[in-house]
């Protein structure tokens, strides 16, 4: 059974996978377990019960510095786990 992490994750904008692929955000729904919430001009403004590693996450996009979002820790332990996380979120995004 999947565990979901009630803790709000936060992606910065800072992010280079994610600026690469801020075209995304207008991306139509995709069809899975995801939920994509859209702001009142249409950009996902967060995604509920993404999936990483069997772990589900909340994301919200905010636009702040690193040290504002993420007050010097971050949700991933390492580099492939960051990167697991954005592939999941572009997945998402379709």
């Amino acid at each position: 059974m999947k565990s979901k992490n009630k803790v709000t994750k936060s992606i910065a904008s800072v992010g280079a996978a994610l600026v690469a692929f801020s075209a995304c955000l207008f991306a139509p729904p995709s069809a899975s377990a995801t939920t994509l919430i859209r702001g009142n001009d249409g950009a996902v403004v967060s995604i509920l019960d993404l999936e990483v590693h069997e772990e589900l996450f909340d994301v919200e996009f905010i636009f702040d510095s690193y040290d504002n979002i993420y007050n010097g820790t971050f949700d991933f332990d390492t580099e492939s786990g960051a990167l697991k996380a954005a592939e999941a979120v572009v997945t998402a995004l379709g």
